[in-house]
């Protein structure tokens, strides 16, 4: 994930590199330049789900790239670069599909790869160019042999559909065995050092506070159907140089969560809109500490202090209170209490997260959660403060 250091040639990335020689190294590689991205492919990086149009898609690919497309809650690419291979008549290969995050909400709604499929066929591509795309095209790329066609020799992991246009799905067989759809899923009891994961420093409403002598602040600026930021240096109103919200304009913390280092980065966010409250999550790429944003401290602080009470999870706070939260006590990233109950709490979270003034077409959390990824352009906040993650410098504010 780390490309800067890849493309640099840092000796103890290619140290790492080395190390799996023999495996697929997947990669992450947002809008590298045609010099970088060759760089990158030469270090032996095989795979990258980060394009988010056509163009770039076949560059990775002339750079003998697979693309994964990705279509998941957050990030939504698979449309600009279908069309891409549906109007330059292309078969589909040396491209797979894939979600990267995806709520579960969406899939009980949409369905997983499934979905992608679907949507490929409905933007003109022929259904069996799709199906390969999710399925041998995918077993090819991870040297999965015995995956990904109906053949002798190969596990016998099937859908049965109704048709090639809808693909609805009948009947899912596993290795040749029929899964009956009201069977109940056996789930082991979590290992207890899996629990209690969330170690949190001194933190109190003053860490959350911002600053700028003459109102000049960075800000993320967040967009629809991506996960891409957007840096803006903009003036603020505030008062005595202290950031304070608006409809336009709201805080966004990320308070270190592992080892009670007591670090906690702020700075300004603008496209996400939450008014009267806060949202905050345990599940923030790919350190996962404790990422919050709001219009107000106390609420911010509320629902930090409710995450850390939960020892992980996500939790909406509305004036002052908490309206809910979906706990997630395994390593704060994974719910033990089932499918139904999860859905039902993030249903009405994401649904109350939207009157609050989030976007409809964004995800709230897991858009949330990629705002501390501090390895896709441009912009983002770290324990450590806000990140440039062009140029590698930190911001005060």
């Amino acid at each position: 994930m780390d490309y800067i250091s890849v493309v640099k040639g840092d000796e103890a990335m290619h140290r790492k590199l080395e190390l799996f020689r023999d495996k697929v190294r997947d990669g992450h590689a947002p809008f590298l330049s045609d010099m970088d991205l060759q760089a990158y492919a030469m270090a032996g990086i095989a795979t990258d789900h980060e394009c988010s149009d056509f163009a770039y898609a076949m560059k990775e690919r002339r750079n003998g790239m697979i693309v994964h497309i990705r279509e998941g809650s957050a990030a939504r690419n698979l449309k600009a670069i279908v069309n891409g291979i549906v109007e330059n008549q292309m078969n589909g290969e040396g491209f797979c599909f894939c979600t990267d995050d995806k709520h579960i909400e969406d899939i009980e709604k949409e369905g997983h790869i499934d979905h992608n499929v679907r949507k490929a066929i409905g933007l003109g591509m022929n259904p069996i160019d799709a199906i390969c795309m999710a399925t041998i095209n995918s077993a090819k790329c991870y040297g999965l042999t015995h995956l990904g066609a109906i053949a002798p020799g190969y596990q016998a992991d099937l859908l049965v559909v109704d048709n090639l246009e809808k693909m609805t799905i009948q009947d899912v067989y596993y290795k040749g065995r029929k899964i009956d759809q009201d069977g109940a899923i056996i789930v082991k009891e979590c290992p207890s050092e899996l629990k209690n994961t969330v170690h949190v420093g001194e933190f109190s409403k003053e860490d959350l506070r911002l600053e700028s002598p003459d109102g000049i602040f960075n800000v993320v600026g967040m967009q629809e159907g991506e996960i891409t930021t957007v840096r803006k240096n903009v003036q603020i109103l505030h008062e005595m140089g202290v950031f304070t919200a608006d409809e336009q304009y709201q805080k966004i913390a990320v308070v270190e969560r592992h080892k009670a280092t007591g670090k906690t980065g702020v700075g300004v966010v603008s496209g996400f809109g939450i008014q009267g409250g806060a949202i905050a999550s345990s599940v923030s790429h790919d350190s996962h500490n404790i990422i919050v944003i709001g219009d107000n401290d106390e609420d911010m602080y509320l629902a930090v202090q409710e995450l850390i009470r939960t020892q992980g999870g996500y939790t909406l706070v509305a004036d002052h209170h908490v309206y809910d939260t979906l706990e997630l006590p395994v390593m704060g990233l994974m719910s033990d209490a089932g499918f139904q109950y999860s859905h039902r709490k993030l249903e009405r979270m994401i649904r109350k997260a939207h009157e609050m003034g989030v976007p409809d077409a964004m995800a709230p959390f897991i858009t949330l959660s990629f705002m501390a990824l501090p390895v896709i352009p441009e912009i983002r906040v770290t324990p450590r403060g806000i990140y440039n993650v062009c140029s590698g410098e930190f911001y005060q504010n």
